[in-house]
C-alpha cells in the first residue's frame, strides 16, 4: 500500500491548479519582451500562443510532483520549486496547431526570444523562454 503524506497518496493525482495565461500576470518589462516575440513570430508566419505565465506555488508544486508523488505514468514536467514562473520572469508559448511537436516553432522561437534579450535555457524544455536577469 502507498504511503500517504503531506502530499497525498503517491500515484494519485491531486487536483490540477489552473494555468496561468495572462501575459499581464509578467513583470511589466518580460511582458513587453513577450508581446514583441509573439509580434515577431506571427510576422514569420507562425501562431505562437502563451501556455503559461506566472504560476502560483501550488501549480509549481504540482507540476514537480509529476512523475514524483503523483501521475506516475507522466515524466517529470519541472525540475525545480523554484521556477522563474513563479516571480513573472518565464512563460511557456507553444504553436496553437502544433503544440509541442514542431522544432522550426521551436527554433523560430528561440531566435526571436533571444532577439528580444530572453533565454531558452533548456533543452529540454523548448517551449520555456525566461528572463536572463
Amino acid at each position: 500500500m502507498a504511503s500517504k503524506g503531506a502530499r497525498g497518496s503517491r500515484g494519485k493525482a491531486p487536483p490540477e491548479p489552473p494555468r496561468i495565461t495572462d501575459i499581464g500576470s509578467l513583470e511589466p518589462y518580460v511582458a513587453e519582451r513577450v508581446r514583441r516575440i509573439l509580434e515577431r513570430l506571427r510576422q514569420e508566419g507562425w501562431d505562437p500562443v502563451v501556455y503559461e505565465a506566472r504560476r502560483t506555488p501550488e501549480r509549481q508544486a504540482w507540476l514537480y510532483g509529476v512523475g514524483r508523488w503523483h501521475s506516475l505514468d507522466r515524466q517529470p514536467v519541472t525540475q525545480t520549486l523554484k521556477s522563474k514562473h513563479l516571480t513573472g520572469k518565464a512563460v511557456d508559448i507553444v504553436s496553437r496547431r502544433h503544440g509541442w511537436s514542431s522544432g522550426e516553432f521551436f527554433d523560430a522561437l528561440k531566435r526571436a526570444a533571444e532577439a528580444e534579450g530572453m533565454a531558452v535555457p533548456y533543452a529540454w524544455d523548448r517551449a520555456h523562454v525566461e528572463w536572463k536577469g
